[in-house]
């Protein structure tokens, strides 16, 4: 019997935390089985006064053996490098995050998008389906050229990455990121010295500058 492959429309729960405030919206998409509480945590010292943002954690959750519900990773969706096979593929919670900010009425407010590692991956797929985007933010992440659009929505992607990442090769990522100038994406690339997969000072100062 053959194996087949239907994607199908439905609701799901997304959990997030917003804060209205002056200037652009600022979305942060968190990394691998982190939630939102945790990336906040570790970039609120880069944010400016009075800002307004909007932190949601991935459609899915993912308990492990230790974690509470209090302290749940989610994952934005399932990829499987062996076979270049996305099991859940971005599409879906870029769509879900689309709906997000539609049913909070901010599809009109200009956006900047941040993603750290698996969010970084996603967080141009989503400016796709947004409108209003200044430029998008990637953090200790790399880049799909190859599955990203030409749309009339035209933005900057901008990459920090850690000189000693042990996770995401940085001069992979760099090599990627000079690809996007194939659709008018390429912004800088800065590479923060003595830094792996994670968020420092250094990362938390180069951010600042695209959040003004």
């Amino acid at each position: 019997m053959k194996e087949n492959t239907v994607y199908l429309p439905s609701e799901y729960r997304i959990d997030y935390k917003f804060q209205d405030g002056d200037g652009p919206l600022l979305i942060f998409l968190h990394g691998y089985a982190q939630n939102g509480n945790s990336f906040y945590n570790d970039i609120k010292d880069a944010l400016p006064a009075n800002c307004a943002v909007l932190i949601p954690n991935g459609p899915f959750p993912m308990p492990g053996q230790t974690r509470t519900i209090d302290d749940l990773g989610y994952a934005w969706y399932f990829y499987d490098a062996p076979s270049d096979q996305y099991y859940i593929p971005y599409t879906i919670p870029a769509d879900l995050l689309k709906s997000l900010v539609e049913n909070l009425k901010l599809q009109d407010r200009e956006k900047i998008i941040v993603g750290f590692s698996q969010g970084g991956y996603l967080a141009p797929f989503v400016a796709e389906v947004l409108t209003n985007i200044r430029h998008v933010v990637c953090i200790n992440s790399s880049f799909r050229h190859d599955y990203m659009k030409k749309t009339e929505s035209n933005f900057l992607v901008h990459a920090i990455n850690g000189a000693d990442d042990n996770l995401v090769d940085p001069n992979l990522a760099r090599e990627r990121h000079e690809k996007l100038n194939t659709l008018n994406r390429q912004g800088d690339f800065t590479l923060i010295p003595e830094t792996k997969h994670r968020i420092n000072d250094g990362i938390r100062n180069k951010l600042k500058d695209y959040l003004r």
